[in-house]
């Protein structure tokens, strides 16, 4: 009898430690994260929007890649190690938080070219003057971002977000260089359901990036070392390693940006259909040099963006079809000083400024449009989820060295295709994808002119050809890559860890080469392992 009485507890147990066991391995926490806009968008106050209890997850990788089809600024045998944790946490039924840290440690070989971290949307570069002195560059990148989300009163919501990145980066072969980098973007925002349909919401953004660079050279050597200063383009003036200029070795020299912006939200949904829209503008502005009377600004520089982002959503229990439009106008001229050097009556070096001179016009476009399908979705866990679209670039830029100038116009179009499936076994889930893009650009490498006809002394701004040409390679021709991940996730005995590990495999191929040339093929190969609570 008493036997009778245990049986139906027991297994009432176990059926509910198994149903338990199944929800978290239906539960995904890329595709919960990526089911409402609202959670990645800059305005933190949108967290309240947030339906689940909580949802974490962590992962460690490491990545390989090898060959020579890679930017200017790239290395073609390069290593990557990337540790992250990041989790939405409800506190109580009104305030939510969301936290991230990551880490990256990164080495890469046979390395010149910037030297800039990223020189992609800087105001001007600085570029070695040489192919002969490539070396290895280390860098560690911490990130920390934390948000809230705090409901006020009903259906209105106030929110903040802090992200907090620094890095640093050093060269380990003359010319050396040591780059410090600190980025800060704080934001501050309102969300409002005005309606069971219709929701509002808009905020302000800070960014402030800080990248300093001290150059050097390892011992005494009588090698000269010289230093392209880009304006646009690879062209710019070129100056010999010492004791003044951008690559003054007598201190650190950094470049400042700061932004400040503004967006707006709003949102239309029912139970099936779901609309979202956001529309951002920055303006920036900062210089590069040290801002003080008895030190040189080298360069001023002010920019304007305009950030659009639209989805459109269509859901039922077991499919959803998403739409994606996003798309970013940035405009930047950059401006060198005109200084004269002065001495005070006690013999202290100090400079009088006058009117800059524009020396750079950089203009970018960027647009993509992406049609995403989940078919067969248990619990967050779709069981096909197909994916195409396109990807759109164009650049715009001219650099300035009077009566000389410089211009290129180039862009590129990238169709973009991928298909997963995911299978649900007894034991765990197994995800294999496969996805493929093309990319196909045009327009020249450069087209040099002048205002006026030059005079007998005025010399040709130098150019860096071969980064020129491996820069123009790699953003315009013809190319195609062809890549493919293998996921298993499963619940770790003896907890409610969804473990998962996953190997990714990625070849980039070019269809033609150009001058200069540093090779037409590129592979990546990535090994993770995670988890999910």
């Amino acid at each position: 009898m008493l036997a009778k009485r245990l049986i139906f507890p027991i297994c009432l147990i176990a059926t509910l430690a198994i149903q338990a066991q199944d929800s978290l391995l239906l539960h995904d926490y890329t595709f919960m994260k990526q089911s409402d806009p609202w959670l990645t968008s800059p305005n933190a106050a949108a967290l309240t929007r947030f339906s689940y209890q909580n949802m974490s997850q962590a992962g460690l990788s490491f990545s390989g890649e090898k060959g020579g089809f890679t930017n200017y600024f790239a290395s073609d045998d390069a290593t990557l190690l990337n540790a992250n944790v990041e989790s939405f946490y409800r506190y109580n039924q009104h305030t939510i938080f969301y936290g991230n840290l990551s880490y990256e440690n990164y080495s890469g070989r046979h390395m010149a070219g910037s030297a800039f971290i990223n020189p992609e949307r800087k105001p001007f570069d600085l570029i070695e003057d040489s192919l002969t002195n490539e070396g290895t560059k280390h860098r560690d990148t911490y990130n920390l971002t934390g948000g809230f989300g705090c409901s006020v009163v009903n259906g209105f919501s106030i929110g903040g977000k802090i992200a907090f990145t620094a890095a640093n980066m050093a060269k380990y072969k003359d010319l050396r260089h040591q780059n410090k980098l600190m980025d800060l973007q704080l934001s501050a925002g309102i969300y409002a359901d005005i309606t069971p349909w219709l929701n509002l919401g808009a905020y302000y953004l800070h960014h402030r990036n800080t990248e300093s660079i001290t150059f050097g050279t390892y011992g005494t050597s009588d090698k000269v070392y010289k230093t392209l200063v880009s304006y646009a383009n690879f062209t710019g003036h070129v100056e010999q390693f010492g004791q003044e200029g951008y690559t003054d070795k007598s201190r650190e020299m950094p470049l400042v940006t700061n932004n400040n912006g503004i967006g707006i939200q709003f949102s239309i949904s029912n139970s099936q259909l779901a609309l979202y829209a956001t529309y951002a503008f920055t303006y920036g502005w900062g210089y590069y040099g040290n801002k003080s009377p008895y030190t040189i600004t080298y360069s001023e520089h002010d920019s304007n963006k305009h950030t659009l982002q639209l989805q459109a959503a269509y859901s039922n229990c077991k499919s959803k079809h998403v739409i994606d439009f996003n798309m970013d106008f940035e405009t930047l001229q950059n401006n060198a000083t005109t200084y004269r050097e002065q001495k005070n009556a006690t013999g202290a070096t100090f400079y009088d400024y006058f009117t800059p001179t524009k020396n750079a016009n950089k203009q970018w476009k960027n647009a993509s449009l992406v049609y995403t399908l989940h078919l067969g979705i248990r619990e967050t866990i779709p069981s096909w989820t197909l994916q195409t679209g396109i990807n759109w670039m164009t650049r715009k830029q001219t650099a300035y060295v009077y009566p000389y100038y410089r211009r290129q116009d180039i862009s590129n179009y990238s169709p973009i295709v991928s298909v997963c499936r995911n299978i649900v076994t007894a034991k765990g889930v197994w995800s294999v994808t496969l996805n493929g893009s093309y990319l196909k650009g045009s327009g020249s490498p450069f087209e040099d002119n002048t205002f006026q006809t030059p005079s007998d002394k005025q010399v040709t701004p130098p150019s860096m050809e071969a980064y020129l040409y491996r820069e123009y390679q790699y953003l315009t021709a013809s190319q195609f890559s062809l890549g493919g991940n293998v996921k298993y996730a499963f619940i770790f005995p003896n907890t409610h860890l969804k473990t998962y590990t996953q190997i990714s495999l990625a070849h980039q191929k070019a269809n033609e080469t150009y001058s200069y040339s540093n090779g037409q093929n590129h592979t990546q190969a990535i090994l993770a392992i995670g988890c999910e609570f």
